[in-house]
């Protein structure tokens, strides 16, 4: 006997999934993460606390900065941070105060630093430093005026130290307190004078 349905299609049993809903023009969807192309390497972190001139950069006028500000082109004026780096390569010629300072690149000018002073071998420093720690690399050179203090300067002291400065360049000069670089020597010897005499030593 014929079946009478032998000639009826199969039921479908495929289960219709029901589509997301679209999304609304101008709105991007962060359900999920976007992929990153292959090959791609990830952008590097900068802190946000960091102020850089590029080395293209030209900088005149009155800086001041909270964090560490790196410079790589061309600075000049008065700076005022927490920590300064002048890369190899740099030029600044301002009035710097801050707590550490790295100096690769050529300076002038006028530096107090409170806390530490770093020179590297292709630092060259022209002008008034005055500084609580001094590491020199074998290479960097100082052509000026050395002053080491003997304890580490504040803000408050700094101010105090600038107002009394007409007063105290009144009076003679203390020799273990003002070290004055011998322009006519080499920049090592020089250099390394001027360091010893002050109670610093040199990194060779």
């Amino acid at each position: 006997m014929f079946s009478r349905n032998a000639d009826r299609p199969a039921p479908d049993d495929r289960r219709v999934v029901p589509s997301p809903p679209a999304t609304p023009q101008g709105v991007r969807d962060v359900s999920q993460p976007a992929a990153t192309p292959m090959g791609v390497p990830a952008a590097p972190s900068v802190p946000s606390d960091l102020t850089l001139i590029a080395r293209a950069d030209r900088l005149e006028g009155t800086l001041k900065v909270a964090g560490t500000l790196r410079v790589q082109g061309t600075l000049e004026g008065t700076v005022e941070s927490s920590i300064v780096h002048i890369d190899e390569g740099a030029t600044v010629k301002a009035d710097i105060t801050a707590d550490e300072v790295i100096i690769g690149g050529e300076y002038s000018g006028k530096l107090v630093c409170r806390q530490r002073l770093e020179i590297r071998a292709t630092g060259v420093v022209v002008g008034q430093v005055q500084t609580f720690r001094l590491m020199l690399h074998e290479g960097g050179s100082i052509d000026g005026e050395l002053k080491m203090l003997k304890q580490p300067a504040t803000e408050d002291a700094s101010a105090r130290a600038g107002s009394a400065r007409g007063a105290r360049d009144a009076g003679p000069r203390s020799a273990a307190a003002s070290i004055s670089v011998n322009p006519g020597a080499s920049n090592g010897q020089a250099a390394s004078e001027a360091v010893a005499a002050a109670g610093a030593e040199p990194i060779g």
